[in-house]
């Protein structure tokens, strides 16, 4: 059997599939967020179901910016921190920060937010 996919947002609750995952997130983050730079902290949720599959939740949550970008807010690093903190800070929640391999792990922003936190969480 093939995985059901449902992107909700906003009350509405969009079906896809694995081929259309992709467009349907840009629309929806388009639809929320605007056009470019725009930040939002309403979530958007993909749904995945598959019998014999158990439930997992996971959250992708936006970088952090440290270096102002030319079009972006100047308040974004407060608006992502914020966004951030609300999901790191639930006891139950396992933190996995992704990076490039090339970059400088130890100057980066969500290792920091993460130890500053919870340093046992920190995967």
């Amino acid at each position: 059997m093939r995985p059901k996919f449902t992107l909700e947002c906003n009350g509405k609750s969009v079906p896809t599939d694995e081929f259309h995952v992709a467009e349907a997130i840009i629309l929806a983050t388009n639809e929320i967020a605007g056009h470019g730079k725009g930040i939002s902290n309403i979530p958007l949720t993909l749904i995945v179901k598959k019998n014999g599959v158990p439930d997992l939740t996971m959250v992708d949550l936006p970088g952090i910016p440290t270096v102002p970008v030319h079009g972006n807010s100047t308040d974004n690093f407060e608006q992502i921190s914020e966004i951030v903190m609300k999901y790191i800070t639930p006891e139950e929640s396992i933190i996995v920060n992704v990076l490039s391999a090339t970059v400088d792990f130890s100057t980066c922003e969500c290792f920091k937010m993460t130890t500053l936190f919870s340093p046992s969480k920190f995967l």
